[in-house]
């Protein structure tokens, strides 16, 4: 049986061994496939080893090691769901309620069936607590004999799960059949789980926490890795004001792009945030760049910005510690045991698992400057929408319209990109100002920055901008617009 107990890697047998399979396995490399050398990889393996320390425990008290939590496969098939009430991206911070009565009483069942659910894993994580505390609970000892290490290993950046699934009981209440045929059957939405707590801790004496099995809503879509973990970071808003202004002057940015930035990533995180348990796979920093399931993703690429513009800083915050990118912005992950690289998908999936990856993360967003101005840059680079082009139907023709000439405020700029850093894209901005153009009867671009208000008002996400203080706002044309509209016929062009 293995013990409940602190698992603590460590050996001088077994760093041997590793450096055999490292040296074996670089043999078989293509040099140009490796983005570490393997007297690199056998540095990084001795750090990690003997540099920095590595521990893992039970995160609950002894009885209370056990609680509930969302199952991924319930919340992946929660969005299944959600995919049939719309074509985009479903809200993150509330949970839809169907648009007829066919998907409400999809919701309902789905309610009701969490709830079964969730009653049963409770019952099943206080019977595992009271056998827990029947046989003395963890203990909190900080070593192990090599064997019980070495027979632990693969568990020691995972998570503690007792049959995952918990028992169904009879009821008469099957997912409606409709719904069945569209998604398939529901799996269980509630299971019993141990959450670990992850403690690594650097040379310097910087100690960095994370405790798996995030606790998420009950109808989470977006919940996808049990092992994955998170830390909001500090946020950018609690930085000394002199010290934020110093990092966007030196990352080129303007005082109206601060604001705007600032004002949206109070969405998102601090400079060292980080993320490894949703569908952002891996997502890092103040505007939570995230690499997706390719492993490359706005990450990706804001990692190979930094390391383009930055070699040596890159190399002292990530290439020393065994995270990389190749030259398409794919994410590159030593395996800290092994020495293997991964790469894209499978580097991804390597960062989720080990810990101490994600903590090279944010130890660099803790405490490089170079990595918070390589962040603004990317930021700017990829969700300032300023400079972005979309087609407007104008007198019958579609025309080229650069954002920043009709989104003159920061508030109708932070509302645009708002959407983009939280679903990637603009959803219904061409639309917005198609309806505009032909509501007012605009005959030139130029014009639309009058409706700005309306299109800024009919765009609005996550948060009202328009309200929001510290904002520059548009004017609010309404009744002067309106009147234009009906002088227009309200269909474009010239009454005369």
């Amino acid at each position: 049986m293995i013990p409940s107990t602190m698992h603590v890697v460590t050996g001088a047998f077994r760093v041997c061994l590793i450096g055999l399979a490292v040296v074996a396995q670089a043999a078989s490399r293509q040099p140009e496939q490796s983005f570490f050398s393997p007297s690199e990889t056998q540095a990084i393996i001795n750090f990690w080893e003997n540099g920095a320390h590595y521990e893992a425990q039970p995160s609950g008290d002894q009885g209370q090691e056990w609680c509930v939590r969302l199952t991924p496969s319930g919340s992946k098939w929660i969005r299944e769901v959600y995919r049939q009430f719309t074509s985009g991206k479903v809200m993150p911070t509330r949970d839809p309620q169907g648009n007829d009565p066919r998907q409400q009483a999809w919701v309902a069942w789905i309610d009701r069936q969490v709830e079964r659910d969730w009653t049963a894993a409770t019952a099943k994580a206080e019977a595992l607590n009271v056998s827990g505390a029947a046989a003395g609970g963890a203990t909190k000892s900080t070593a192990q004999p090599l064997a019980t290490q070495r027979a632990t290993l693969d568990r020691k950046v995972g998570t503690d799960k007792v049959d995952r699934t918990p028992e169904p009981k009879p009821f008469d209440d099957p997912c409606p059949s409709d719904l069945v045929a569209l998604v398939g059957q529901a799996p269980a939405f509630a299971a019993p789980v141990r959450p670990m707590r992850h403690t690594v801790t650097f040379p310097d004496g910087l100690a960095l926490t994370y405790v798996d099995n995030v606790r998420v809503r009950p109808k989470y879509a977006y919940y996808r890795f049990a092992e994955g973990v998170n830390s909001e970071g500090v946020s950018v808003k609690k930085l000394a004001p002199g010290t934020v202004e110093q990092l966007f002057k030196r990352a080129g940015m303007s005082v109206s792009e601060q604001r705007v930035m600032k004002s949206v990533s109070l969405l998102e995180g601090g400079f060292d945030s980080v993320n490894t348990y949703d569908t952002g796979y891996v997502s890092v920093g103040f505007i939570q760049f995230a690499c997706l399931g390719e492993g490359s993703g706005s990450l990706g690429k804001m990692m190979l910005h930094y390391k383009n513009s930055n070699q040596k800083g890159f190399a002292n915050d990530f290439h020393l510690y065994g995270i990389d990118v190749d030259e398409h912005g794919c994410l590159v992950a030593l395996d800290l045991e092994s020495g293997a690289e991964k790469t894209g998908a499978e580097a991804a999936l390597q960062i989720i698992h080990d810990k101490r990856l994600v903590a090279a993360f944010q130890r660099a967003g803790l405490q490089s400057d170079a990595f918070k101005i390589a962040q603004l840059q990317a930021a700017k680079n990829q969700f300032y929408p300023a400079n972005d082009v979309v087609s407007v139907c104008i007198n019958g023709c579609e025309t080229p319209v650069r954002l920043g000439d009709v989104f003159r405020s920061e508030a109708g700029m932070a509302t645009l990109m708002d959407r983009k850093v939280n679903t990637g894209k603009i959803a219904g901005l061409k639309e917005s100002l198609d309806r505009a153009a032909s509501l007012y009867g605009f005959t030139q671009a130029k014009e639309l920055c009058d409706a700005e208000y309306q299109v800024t008002r009919d765009l609005t996400y996550r948060q009202d901008y328009l309200v929001a203080t510290g904002l520059t706002k548009p004017r609010d044309n309404s009744i002067e617009l309106s009147r234009r509209g009906k002088r227009f016929g309200r269909k474009g062009g010239s009454s005369q």
